[in-house]
């Protein structure tokens, strides 16, 4: 194979790139470590690694050296580190576009590695505060602790939002939100919690919890006792996404795969044609 797209990584926005270069008939090769994943590819006869993405033999079998273009969608930061540094090692000068959700890391790779990186988490914040720039809050409330909740949490401090954070556990909360009131440790899905925690009072919930099923329940319980406020909801599945647009949940839905892959295609990323100006600005 080549001038193709190496795609390291079956996650949310892996499995939507695949899916992009499918209906493209544009070329490519996935390499993902986890078997359970990629079954259903591996029986479709989709060109699939199983193979650790910083391994040289793995690198090589997804024909690197003669890729147009490697698209990283790695969860593991170090498993996206030690990767990109191979591929430098193998490949010089090849095109990579990175996902990463922390923004200083992100410089880092941009200045010392030349990669071009996007983040899921920048793209959900702009969709939500798209969605929000004609609604007045007076109040708003953060399910779950994410990136994309981080990002929020920073700008409305800033800028003086009365918000909270709900979850249940403490893990990973920042230590300036549970200082400062702002946290509220509990099951989205208690009735009881959520009458305790007056989420009648809210304007604005945001539910950016990581589990498409559990999306249905806490929008439903939501919906039960604050009939008006207005929900977003982050999902990953499109077909949950399209039932909690409906009555009885009326929530607005963003998807930061889906924002990230428009964004690619609108670049015309893939395709082998564009000449690639933006992405090669910094070169």
């Amino acid at each position: 194979m080549s001038e193709h797209v190496v795609i390291i990584g079956y996650t949310n926005i892996g499995r939507r790139v695949v899916e992009y270069l499918d209906s493209l008939k544009r070329s490519y090769v996935l390499i993902e470590k986890d078997m359970s994943k990629i079954e259903n590819l591996i029986e479709q006869e989709k060109p699939v690694v199983a193979d650790d993405p910083w391994d040289e033999q793995a690198l090589k079998d997804a024909s690197i050296e003669e890729a147009f273009l490697v698209f990283i969608a790695e969860d593991d930061l170090d498993v996206l580190l030690l990767t990109i540094t191979r591929i430098r090692e193998l490949v010089p000068r090849i095109h990579i576009i990175a996902r990463v959700f922390e923004d200083d890391i992100a410089e880092v790779l941009e200045k010392t590695y030349n990669v071009k990186t996007i983040s899921t988490s920048l793209f959900a914040a702009n969709r939500i505060k798209e969605i929000t720039k004609d609604i007045k809050i007076t109040k708003a409330l953060m399910v779950g602790w994410n990136h994309v909740s981080e990002r929020l949490s920073k700008e409305w401090s800033q800028s003086g939002t009365d918000f909270r954070v709900m979850q249940e556990g403490k893990e990973e909360i920042p230590a300036d939100i549970i200082s400062t009131g702002k946290f509220l440790d509990g099951d989205p899905t208690d009735l009881e919690f959520l009458k305790k925690i007056s989420v009648d009072q809210f304007d604005l919930v945001l539910i950016l919890i990581d589990d498409p099923k559990r999306d249905i329940l806490v929008v439903k319980r939501i919906r039960e006792l604050n009939p008006h406020c207005v929900i977003i909801t982050r999902t990953f599945s499109d077909s949950i996404g399209e039932v909690l647009t409906k009555t009885p949940f009326e929530s607005r839905i963003i998807s930061s795969s889906k924002e990230t892959l428009d964004y690619l295609a609108e670049k015309e990323t893939f395709e082998l044609t564009h000449p690639f100006q933006w992405l090669l600005r910094r070169n």
